[in-house]
């Protein structure tokens, strides 16, 4: 999966289970790496100083992007949602999830699924920033829709 890069760190998901952190400077030895209950196929999401993770068979994991004094990186918390993390509005997280086409909506503080949206025809959910960014989604009839949420 691609990296997530920012603060001079680049966050690495990958196949042996692991979401790594190393800094751009030397690229050598992890910071952290955090161990998972199955391969990672995803890209994290790195958001302020929380880096979200999807995990297979576990669901969303948020992880303290760069903890002081722990080689085995730090959990917050882990919400029930198959979807990975696009945008961040206010104070809730927007995930997609692809398989069952869902956009849920979680409290990035402590992980609590609040909302769930079906999108049965959607494709693709995208955002066009990953800080209150607008919601595009794509339908197999060839449309492409803008979300815009209520405030």
């Amino acid at each position: 999966a691609a990296p997530a890069v920012g603060n001079g760190i680049a966050y690495v998901a990958s196949l042996d289970q692991h979401v790594r952190a190393y800094l751009l400077s030397d690229d050598r030895t992890p910071l952290w790496q955090y161990l998972t209950e199955s391969p990672l196929r995803t890209s994290p999401t790195l958001i302020d100083d929380s880096l979200y993770q999807q995990v297979p068979g576990r669901g969303l994991v948020c992880l303290e992007a760069d903890p002081a004094d722990a080689p085995g990186g730090r959990e917050r918390w882990w919400a029930e949602t198959g979807g990975v993390v696009i945008t961040r509005i206010g104070d809730d997280l927007v995930c997609w999830d692809a398989t069952n086409r869902t956009i849920d909506l979680v409290e990035a503080r402590l992980g609590a699924v609040i909302d769930r949206i079906e999108v049965p025809d959607a494709l693709e959910v995208r955002a066009s920033s990953t800080n209150a960014g607008e919601l595009y989604v794509s339908g197999g009839d060839g449309r492409i829709l803008r979300l815009v949420p209520r405030q």
